[in-house]
């Protein structure tokens, strides 16, 4: 609020945009006579056309720089508002960046504004938005630049979060153009005035012979990481004409590892929509959880605290069920829907460099060779060399920026005859300093986990306190430490831990990492 204080809301005279999902709407803003120079009687004034300005009064508003906030704002009225362009700073068709008088915030199209007769507008005299033609589509994209057109906009840094949710949009939407610049068309990158409403993307790319991206000269794209994300990413890219995709993954070979990976709704929509074929390999092989009964038990009584509804929302929307995938059947799904050679195993990207005059990006790999793109996305999980390079951080250690999150858990994996077998797809048993979570993963089998908040490194360091003799029926070791800890709570966590081998359970230490909101996602034609 304190970042846009000098915007009042937009007009709903300007556009109608249509209502945000819940999860998109933002905190409400102050009232205009709460704002810093902005009187209350603002609100009641008429928008003007004359002067180039597009604003309330004939005086102006002091330019406030936009920054994490502003840059979320605008793309938030990107999602909701598919076409509109939503701007700030000195140019009334938009700007984010540096600039002096700038106009009130408003929404505007990406193209000229036409000039009316009257210089009011209003019901009678409406503001008349000029949309660019479907002739721009047809232009060709530019290697030197990847952008369709020619000529050159001024660079505008963007916040950390505008700049991942614009590399986001561009991905999940093929073809629309998200931008932010100093003037209407956007500009987010160095590169020169784009042709209006164009899909433009961020980044300059690898010098070709040809600089015309084309079926013979496509886009290469690097992904660092074959995890669940990176051959997510790679299976969208394969599809869009014109890019070549390159996975870099550090194992030698791929061998069956991990557990079951829970699937939300909204992401099995997204592989349907993404590849039809593919998603009913995952879905044969899913088991669905999200019709059933999940929710929150009371630790001790065994009592649902709250249960939540996954069923409605999703039959609602005509979406699938969340469901639970083994993560080896799932990974090699996705690989088996890319073609071959795309992935190359052994090839850990360990860091990286701009090509010189920002023409590529050279990524250095583990077994020491080098590999040049046009842009690289780095998909490489929580200890991403790409991150760490693009941040100056190490690797590991305490200046990574991840850092132990205060729990250990142990997770264990078995055949078990549930007495709610078919009723409940999870539960989760709380309670202080503690929690134990039990997820149906099919056919029988049954995952758990308890999450103890410890120190870290405690596997080690408490080994010798695991009970060498049977607790209550629990194996020696880990199911009879576990039972210990777990005194006095329902007996439903002592049955499935009693029925449990000590070779059936893991422990692990959890790390996390803070929102990198003060840093960058991306650097150049590197993103995360």
């Amino acid at each position: 609020q304190a970042t846009l204080a000098h915007l009042p809301p937009p007009p709903s005279q300007i556009l109608p945009l249509r209502s945000p999902p819940p999860h998109l709407l933002l905190p409400a803003m102050p009232t205009p006579a709460t704002l810093q120079g902005v009187p209350a009687s603002a609100a009641a004034m008429p928008w003007r056309r004359s002067n180039g300005t597009l604003r309330r009064s004939a005086g102006s508003s002091r330019f406030i720089r936009a920054g994490v906030a502003a840059g979320c704002l605008v793309l938030v009225f990107r999602l909701v508002a598919p076409g509109v362009f939503v701007g700030m700073g000195r140019n009334p068709k938009g700007s984010l960046g540096r600039g002096r008088a700038a106009t009130d915030a408003t929404a505007i199209a990406e193209a000229p504004i036409e000039v009316a007769a009257a210089d009011t507008i209003s019901e009678g005299e409406p503001l008349h938005v000029l949309v660019a033609g479907a002739g721009a589509a047809a232009m060709p994209w530019r290697r030197s630049t990847l952008r369709r057109g020619a000529g050159s906009s001024r660079f505008v840094r963007a916040g950390a979060a505008a700049a991942c949710l614009v590399l986001l949009l561009r991905l999940v939407a093929p073809g629309v153009f998200v931008g932010m610049g100093r003037n209407p068309q956007g500009s987010l990158g160095r590169r020169g005035p784009a042709t209006a409403a164009t899909a433009t993307a961020e980044l300059p790319t690898e010098v070709a012979a040809a600089d015309t991206i084309s079926e013979g000269e496509p886009l290469h794209v690097l992904v660092a990481g074959a995890g669940v994300g990176g051959l997510a990413l790679a299976n969208a890219l394969d599809r869009l004409p014109n890019i070549k995709v390159t996975v870099l993954e550090k194992t030698s070979e791929f061998k069956r590892f991990g557990g079951p990976i829970q699937l939300a709704s909204n992401a099995m929509q997204n592989l349907k929509e993404l590849d039809a074929e593919m998603y009913g390999q995952i879905a044969s092989k899913a088991t669905w959880t999200g019709n059933l009964t999940n929710g929150i038990k009371d630790g001790i009584r065994s009592e649902w605290y709250a249960m939540f509804d996954l069923k409605s929302p999703a039959a609602d929307r005509n979406m699938p069920f969340t469901c639970v995938v083994e993560r080896p059947d799932l990974q090699e799904i996705m690989l088996g829907s890319l073609p071959a050679g795309v992935v190359k195993n052994g090839a850990g990207v360990v860091s990286y460099e701009h090509a010189p005059e920002e023409a590529g990006v050279i990524a250095t790999l583990d077994n020491g060779e080098t590999i040049y793109g046009d842009v690289l996305i780095g998909a490489d999980g929580i200890w991403s060399a790409t991150r760490a390079t693009m941040h100056g951080n190490d690797l590991r250690g305490d200046s990574s920026g991840a850092s132990y999150s205060g729990y250990t858990v142990y997770a264990g994996e078995l055949y078990y005859d549930s007495p709610d077998n078919g009723e409940v797809g999870y539960k989760v048993y709380i309670g202080p300093n503690q929690y134990f979570v039990v997820t149906d993963i099919g056919k029988g089998r049954y995952q758990w986990y308890a999450f103890l908040a410890k120190p870290v490194g405690t596997a080690e360091s408490e080994a010798s306190l695991k009970p060498i003799f049977e607790v209550d029926g629990c194996a020696p070791g880990n199911p009879a430490y576990l039972r210990e800890v777990f005194e006095g709570w329902s007996h439903e966590i002592h049955d499935i831990i009693r029925a449990t081998r000590d070779d059936e359970i893991e422990q692990r230490d959890l790390y996390d990492r803070p929102p990198s909101l003060m840093k960058p996602w991306h650097e150049g034609r590197v993103a995360l």
